[in-house]
């Protein structure tokens, strides 16, 4: 997909469940079943949705019919098509040389991302990487958030957590790790 997934129910039809943002509601990190957060812009309107890792791996499957989150080794693929090394694309933390760049909306764009230094967002990839921020495993958002941050879970897992892509305004490249099952991430799917 060239967005972020935005949908509030399982392929079968049932709801996936709504936690209200901080302050309204701080029970997010108590929560142990498949749940959303809607993100919200300045002016209070929904631009996108933030999900834990028990509905991206819920068996009722969050994806739409044809479509599957993308998993850990889809992400290498594309990040090695993207110039990413083979040596790099399996390790931790921050990797690559300039594959974010090409995947992040250009500055100046709806969501685009804060200007930092050398940073040239072309969004050659397609890709369209927002800067949408993430909800915590408290429940509290992101610091920087919105136009400075963005994480995708994966479908994949690493023991009992759930492997990640992160990027931000001020990296050129992607970092890859894996985190509680309780953070609030954004999603994309891949055709089946």
């Amino acid at each position: 997909m060239a967005e972020d997934l935005r949908t509030t129910k399982y392929r079968d039809s049932s709801w996936i469940t709504l936690v209200a943002p901080p302050p309204a509601d701080t029970t997010w990190g108590m929560v142990t079943t498949g749940a959303y957060s809607n993100n919200y812009d300045a002016l209070g309107h929904i631009i996108g949705r933030f999900y834990n890792f028990y509905a991206v791996n819920d068996v009722r499957n969050i994806a739409p019919a044809g479509w599957h989150v993308a998993s850990d080794a889809e992400w290498k693929l594309m990040e090695q098509t993207l110039g990413m090394s083979g040596g790099e694309v399996n390790a931790t933390g921050w990797r690559g040389s300039n594959q974010a760049e090409k995947m992040k909306v250009m500055k100046g764009t709806i969501l685009g991302w804060t200007d930092y230094g050398d940073i040239w967002n072309t969004n050659e990839s397609g890709f369209g990487a927002l800067g949408m921020g993430c909800r915590m495993y408290d429940g509290s958002f992101g610091n920087p958030g919105q136009y400075s941050t963005n994480f995708w879970w994966t479908s994949s897992t690493n023991e009992n957590q759930g492997w990640y892509r992160y990027m931000d305004y001020k990296n050129k490249n992607v970092f890859r790790y894996y985190g509680l099952k309780n953070y609030g991430f954004s999603v994309r799917c891949v055709k089946d």
